[in-house]
């Protein structure tokens, strides 16, 4: 079965953390409804509440079948044989955040229940019901008043299939653009704007999805009046 035609859907949510602290939960993506048996599908975790996390230990706990680990922080899971069906459920728990975990619920069915289903639903049943792919998330992260060089941090994901890799271009003022060590289920780069800026203008920014390039998303910054480098020890001239 196509990685494509897999239902899309956030299931389990967990707590962390002692009354006061922020809250921290993990989302398992995609939350796939059924499978048939003997396929395999690959499964993603993430973090809300956090900076970031490290990692997570990915556990069945409740069905048969086989973990096996993935790219970028994934796991993979193939299927058991299912007689008349069976149900899955792996969880992801948080490395950083012990508290924090969430899961998915996996629906095997057996090769003829499927084949019945694509008789009377059509091939794509399955891909149909998912709708549209989930977009491209994207969050910019500013620099503190108290920092003394600007630098903006921008993390994406995606709510999918794809693997959370992405070709970034920016339009505007740019000193210098890098990419951070790969993460579990996001990618980062931070971007420094030139320390000198005689008036206010926008970075025009586009990621697109390596995995899928018709999955894309744009955004902009805008950057403000900057004559005077943090510091002054940093001059920088250009039209």
């Amino acid at each position: 079965m196509a990685m494509g035609g897999v239902r899309m859907g956030i299931l389990g949510l967990a707590l962390a953390g002692a009354p006061g602290e922020a809250r921290v939960t993990v989302e398992v993506v995609p939350g796939i409804s059924f499978l048939r048996q003997g396929s395999t599908v690959e499964l993603k975790a993430r973090t809300t509440g956090a900076s970031g996390d490290s990692g997570w230990t990915w556990t069945l706990v409740e069905g048969g079948g086989v973990l096996s680990p993935g790219d970028f922080g994934r796991i993979r899971y193939t299927a058991d044989r299912a007689e008349p069906w069976a149900r899955v459920r792996i969880r992801a728990t948080s490395i950083r955040h012990r508290g924090a975990w969430g899961e998915a619920t996996l629906e095997i069915l057996p090769a003829e229940t499927f084949r019945v289903l694509e008789m009377v639903l059509g091939q794509n049943w399955i891909k149909e019901a998912a709708g549209h792919p989930g977009p491209i998330r994207l969050s910019i992260q500013e620099p503190s008043w108290f920092s003394f060089s600007e630098v903006y941090t921008l993390t994406a994901e995606i709510d999918g299939p794809e693997r959370d890799r992405f070709t970034w271009s920016f339009r505007g003022p740019v000193r210098d653009v890098t990419r951070k060590e790969p993460e579990p289920g996001r990618e980062t780069v931070i971007y420094r704007p030139p320390p000198v800026r005689n008036a206010a203008s926008l970075v025009h920014i586009r990621i697109q999805s390596l995995d899928d390039p018709k999955q894309s998303l744009e955004s902009q910054i805008l950057l403000p009046r900057n004559d005077r480098p943090a510091g002054g020890r940093e001059h920088h001239s250009f039209k």
